[in-house]
């Protein structure tokens, strides 16, 4: 994750308290829901994939987490790689000293494991059952492996601490359709049809046919 997106989601864990009680609020637990929302419960599947295709991504690519305090910020939902999924979580105020964000990368491919020999430039790696942690490029990070996925649960080591990583990699999961209901954004709609214009022929170059009626002169 860059800085500016970083800072970003930052400042929105501060002001996440004053949001929660105004509209328009960007957490995706905090949205009110309605019976003609699209986000409703029980969101047909179809409509659940086509709002994960438009993003880029597909519906058995989407993965959450659950951490006491921590909400997704709606605005990070995107792409990541080729076909993958990337959300990221902060936390819900501002009591807590390292907020995130934390973010969670879903991408197809087998899992690395850790090399025989240290890694150059100062990265770390060291396994915890089935679970990977790494460290270098200025970030720490988690990995697992689930059905041909690899999902990482990352943040800077400024951000979060190791043991929220390590409860957030544990929580980790593919999301349901309810879950899918709350995270992909709704499908935009189409841009509204022109309206049709009387004074164009069904023939010929398509121009305007301004002359007069015959007759009218």
């Amino acid at each position: 994750m860059n800085r500016p997106l970083s800072a970003a989601l930052a400042m929105g864990a501060l002001l996440l308290p004053l949001s929660l009680t105004a509209c328009g609020t960007d957490t995706s637990e905090a949205r009110p829901r309605s019976a003609g929302d699209e986000r409703r419960k029980g969101a047909d599947r179809s409509q659940l994939e086509a709002r994960a295709r438009a993003i880029g991504t597909s519906a058995d690519m989407v993965y959450v987490i659950k951490v006491p305090g921590f909400v997704l910020a709606q605005q990070s939902v995107g792409v990541s790689g080729d076909d993958g999924f990337s959300g990221s979580y902060v936390f819900q105020g501002a009591s807590r000293g390292k907020g995130g964000p934390v973010t969670v990368r879903a991408e197809r491919g087998p899992r690395q494991d850790c090399p025989r020999t240290p890694a150059r430039g100062g990265e770390t790696c060291e396994r915890e059952g089935e679970l990977v942690f790494r460290t270098g490029d200025g970030e720490q990070r988690y990995e697992l492996a689930d059905g041909g996925h690899v999902i990482t649960v990352s943040a800077r080591p400024e951000e979060a601490e190791r043991s929220l990583l390590r409860e957030a990699a544990r929580s980790v999961h593919r999301a349901d359709d309810e879950e899918l209901d709350r995270v992909l954004p709704p499908v935009r709609g189409r841009p509204m049809d022109m309206p049709p214009r009387g004074d164009l022929p069904s023939h010929g170059g398509g121009a305007p046919d301004n002359r007069p009626p015959e007759g009218s002169g």
